[in-house]
């Protein structure tokens, strides 16, 4: 959900940009219907449901494998992109190591 946690932050200054008024509660929340944004995770457009003021993004599922360059142990990758076929996949899906002894 990496890409989900820094599309907000787009999604945010969007929608204080698109609001006639920030500082009015309805002007604000009514103009996130017409919404439309481009982030990490894709094109949003609240204009298209599937109710007013929400969108839908794909999940793409990720796991913390074992990473073999840099300088950090773990790395979260993509193993699943049945959600939107453009997400390359970098590895299958891996059981966890158990770390009890």
């Amino acid at each position: 959900m990496v890409g989900n946690t820094a599309a907000l932050f787009d999604v945010g200054m969007a929608a204080i940009g698109n609001a006639p008024n920030p500082k009015d509660k309805k002007a604000f929340a009514d103009s996130i219907a017409t919404l439309k944004v481009d982030t990490p995770v894709g094109p949003l457009d609240w204009s298209k449901g599937p109710n007013k003021n929400v969108v839908t993004t794909p999940l793409i599922n990720c796991q913390w494998l074992p990473s073999t360059e840099g300088k950090f142990p773990l790395q979260l990758t993509v193993i699943d992109n049945a959600a939107d076929s453009k997400v390359p996949v970098a590895a299958k899906l891996r059981p966890y190591p158990s770390f009890a002894s």
